[in-house]
């Protein structure tokens, strides 16, 4: 679901990202903190777009809180396109 919800943004459309991001929530304990972070990233870029402030400041405080210290050791760390730098540049 995270592919598709990159793909979506790659058309510039943040709708379809929150839709499909939002898909993933209830399942989000399930994955590594890595792939959690990228997730709420991902939720605080659409938001960021639609005109939400406020919920985009709060998902991407999720990602930060959820960033692994080491995501170079977290399962599938190769193919989860989100690094720390991504958070920075979000935020800028």
């Amino acid at each position: 679901m995270r592919q598709i919800a990159i793909r979506f943004d790659c058309i510039d459309r943040p709708d379809n990202v929150l839709e499909i991001s939002q898909q993933t929530l209830p399942l989000i304990k399930n994955v590594s903190p890595l792939l959690q972070a990228c997730i709420y990233a991902g939720i605080s870029g659409a938001y960021a777009e639609l005109g939400s402030e406020q919920e985009a400041r709060r998902y991407m405080g999720l990602a930060y809180e959820h960033f692994p210290d080491h995501p170079a050791s977290e399962p599938g760390y190769l193919h989860t396109i989100c690094r720390y730098s991504t958070l920075v540049f979000l935020m800028g």
